[in-house]
């Protein structure tokens, strides 16, 4: 199985493979880096690849579900900090999933190790309002939104 995209990574040392994939998100086209890790030799596997080309396939349920998903851990954590009860101007309070949107970017995909994980794995990287500097992380296990939190990639 071949993703084409990954036909058009560049290897890097310190890096892995790397370019860039054009995705529909939030009803437009975004070109965000992606980032796959491979062997010295630059060479994805199979794993990667299945899991990557499932992704693709599914991308359009699996953002409604991240961005459902990361609605309701915003709302969360604006209340641990407490903005919920009193204002800020990085955690206003957003009563709806569209005015949400506004509030998060897509800024990377990253394919760890097919070792790393029984499952199929695609992580997701958000630039966000309410973080400016760490951003959003979402973990995608088997076409599934598993797991979410501070941004730990730098892709």
């Amino acid at each position: 199985m071949s993703v084409e995209v990954f036909n058009d990574l560049t290897y890097d040392d310190d890096m892995g493979s790397f370019g860039s994939v054009s995705l529909e998100f939030c009803g437009n086209t975004v070109v965000v880096p992606l980032l796959v890790v491979t062997e010295d030799d630059g060479k994805t596997d199979s794993k990667q690849e299945e899991a990557f080309k499932k992704f693709l396939e599914k991308s359009h349920a699996i953002f409604e579900d991240t961005v459902a998903e990361l609605f309701e851990y915003y709302k969360e954590i604006r209340a641990e900090r407490g903005f919920d009860k009193k204002k800020n101007k990085f955690f206003p309070e957003v009563l709806d999933i569209n005015e949400f949107k506004t509030m998060i970017e897509l800024s990377g995909v990253f394919v760890p190790e097919s070792d790393a994980f029984d499952e199929r794995a695609v992580f997701l990287t958000f630039e966000c309002s309410w973080d400016t500097e760490n951003g959003v992380e979402v973990h995608i296990f088997d076409e599934q939104v598993a797991e979410m939190g501070e941004q730990q990639i730098e892709i």
